[in-house]
């Protein structure tokens, strides 16, 4: 998003370089279809590994689920809702009043929403004849990278996206929509990974001077200190590892 979508203005500092698992993680469908503007693998893809969490977490890391339109939403609800039938134990996670239940939602709605662990079905696939169709919904209209923008930007920790599709399928000889063209690099991001080259601002002789001596001073004091953290131009001095928190 800062780059594609901010010209990489944003002053990010975040902290998940430093993490063990990846904060994007494509999960390839095979045998996804199209299908009534739903894909029935996708969907049950997702809703295993909703249970996977929530089942594993270990710091009651919140869910939620994003979606392209509502056909796929509504598919999601009702395997998640026959789950909980089957599982009572799992009501808890989505009681309204609840600190951040979980929630399916699409493009249309999510915006103001956020969660740890975002699950982002693509939904886009071949059709039962092998067809391929360049109708990407809201992405197609004016503005449809505007939401594809706020869909990305729902996590606070991992994005874990599901598709059917590789980002070289999305022909962008094909549509002039910008959403699409967004998708496609997004997808591809999901896919290989990359790192932007981020210079960081010069500092002159003294500050850096001073922010090695208040470092020497905090390691000796018994702590451990990690240098330059950041993901953007901006980068923090200093950065202090919580002594039990260290992620």
């Amino acid at each position: 998003s800062n780059y594609a979508f901010y010209n990489g203005k944003l002053m990010v500092t975040s902290l998940s370089e430093r993490k063990e698992e990846k904060p994007i993680e494509r999960i390839k469908v095979e045998n996804g279809m199209w299908i009534d503007k739903k894909n029935e693998q996708e969907a049950n893809k997702a809703v295993q590994l909703v249970k996977h969490i929530l089942n594993t977490r270990k710091n009651n890391e919140t869910i939620g689920v994003i979606t392209f339109n509502s056909s796929q939403m509504n598919l999601i609800e009702d395997l998640i809702d026959k789950r909980r039938a089957e599982n009572p134990q799992y009501e808890k996670y989505f009681l309204e009043d609840s600190d951040e239940p979980l929630f399916v939602k699409n493009l249309e709605n999510v915006q103001g929403d956020e969660r740890d662990i975002i699950l982002f079905s693509i939904c886009y696939a071949n059709d039962k004849d092998g067809k391929f169709s360049m109708n990407f919904g809201p992405l197609n209209r004016a503005g449809g990278e505007r939401r594809l923008n706020v869909a990305i930007t729902r996590s606070k920790r991992m994005v874990v996206v599901f598709a059917s599709i590789h980002g070289y399928n999305i022909d962008t000889n094909r549509t002039a929509a910008v959403g699409a063209a967004h998708l496609r690099s997004f997808l591809e991001y999901a896919e290989k990974g990359a790192t932007f080259a981020t210079n960081r601002r010069e500092q002159s002789a003294i500050v850096e001077g001073l922010s090695n001596e208040v470092a020497e001073f905090i390691k000796a004091n018994g702590y451990q200190v990690e240098r330059g953290v950041g993901l953007s131009g901006y980068r923090v001095d200093i950065a202090v590892v919580h002594p039990q928190k260290p992620e």
